[in-house]
């Protein structure tokens, strides 16, 4: 978890401070299978169209990815996870 600040007067940079870290360990394939045949975890295919710039037009592929339905899931993936 982050708190962000946007500093600078002319261009505005925006900057974090970091407040909390978890740090998960263990994780299980077998339990992202599960997620995935009970639809928590679906396969995500991130194939595009450029729609402004110089590209328009242009298709682009950004792979595959698995996500998650609700982030709540995340350490359902995990053995145990530490909070920092």
């Amino acid at each position: 978890k982050a708190e962000e600040k946007l500093i600078g007067c002319f261009s505005k940079k925006v900057h974090f401070k970091f407040i909390s870290c978890k740090v998960f360990v263990g994780f299980k394939f077998e339990k992202l299978i599960d997620l995935i045949k009970v639809g928590r975890a679906r396969y995500d295919h991130r194939l595009g169209i450029y729609r402004t710039g110089k590209y328009k037009g242009r298709k682009h592929n950004h792979g595959g990815a698995i996500r998650l339905v609700s982030s709540l899931d995340y350490k359902d993936l995990f053995d145990y996870w530490i909070e920092l």
